[in-house]
Formats: structure tokens, C-alpha cells, sequence
């Protein structure tokens, strides 16, 4: 999948740009293992409608709701969307831990509403990427958190700057 985004989607018979047929099947096989659309949509906070334009390709899905979706269905935010998994630390696979990667996006999302009121969805996306890259590699939770602390008050000296 090329991207993911807020409000993007098609009325006529055309695909969002960027749509991909295999994220379209694991999201699929994991929207059947969560019960279907009605309970998928619950999960990523969504309406059933929604879950079945993103299937389709009518909609591009937002990242709360595929990581929502993806953390109820115990997969990975990098397989879900790009049928990978990272190379780690000592060479082996790294998935994406999605509850940590919801906790470095609500914490960035937060630093961004304080700063201004209104977040962009671009901007957070970039700015979790960037954040989650610098602390996905710290094993204990406490030194998690802590350099979690410290990226996003970066971010917040950042965005009091701009």
C-alpha cells in the first residue's frame, strides 16, 4: 500500500490512488477474523460502510484505524500494510509493536494539538514515523518511555518554534 491518509476516497467506480490488492486481501482476511465489517468497524472506530471502501479501494483508511485493527487481530502494522517485516537490531525481523506505535502517535498527536489546536494528518504521520524510529529498538519499557519523553518534547520545543 503507497499510503495512507485521512479523507481520501472515490464516489465513482475509480480505486483511491495508490490502492493496492494485496493490502485490500490481508485486510480482508483480518476483518473475517475479527468477525466481519460491523466488528471491525467498532474496532478501528469506523462504520461498516467504511471498512468495505477501504477493502474496495474507495477510501484510504487512516492509521488509527488500521492500527487498531491490526493490534485486535494480532498482526503486524508491517505486514497488514506492506506484507514485510523490518529488518531488526541483530539482523532477524522486527515487527512493528503496535501498541507502542499507538503510544508514540497518541503522545505526537497531543504534542501537536497543545501546539496549535489543529493537527495535520501528514505531519503526525511523519512526525510517529520519525519518533517511533528513534525508540523502537529500546527493550524496557521504562527506557521506552523515557526516550519517548524526551523525542516528544523535542517535537513540542519544534512546533513552539514554528
Amino acid at each position: 500500500m503507497a499510503s495512507v491518509s485521512r479523507r481520501a476516497g472515490k464516489k465513482d467506480g475509480a480505486r483511491v490512488e495508490g490502492w493496492d490488492a494485496g493490502f485490500a486481501s490481508r485486510l480482508g482476511a483480518v476483518v473475517s477474523q475479527l468477525g466481519g465489517n460491523g466488528a471491525a468497524g467498532e474496532i478501528a472506530g469506523v462504520t461498516d460502510e467504511m471498512i468495505s471502501r477501504y477493502l474496495n479501494g474507495k477510501a484510504k483508511p487512516n492509521l488509527y484505524s488500521i492500527a487498531a485493527i491490526a493490534k485486535a487481530g494480532g498482526v503486524s502494522l508491517d505486514w497488514l500494510l506492506w506484507d514485510e517485516r523490518p529488518i531488526g537490531r541483530r539482523g532477524g525481523h522486527a515487527p512493528v509493536e503496535v501498541a507502542r506505535f499507538i503510544e508514540v502517535m497518541d503522545e505526537v498527536k497531543a504534542a501537536y494539538e497543545a501546539a496549535d489546536g489543529e493537527a495535520d494528518g501528514a505531519e503526525i504521520g511523519e512526525a510517529t514515523a520519525r519518533i517511533y524510529g528513534q525508540t523502537w529498538d529500546i527493550e524496557d519499557d521504562a527506557e521506552f518511555r523515557g526516550g519517548l519523553r524526551v523525542a516528544v518534547n523535542s517535537l513540542k520545543r519544534e512546533l513552539r518554534k514554528a
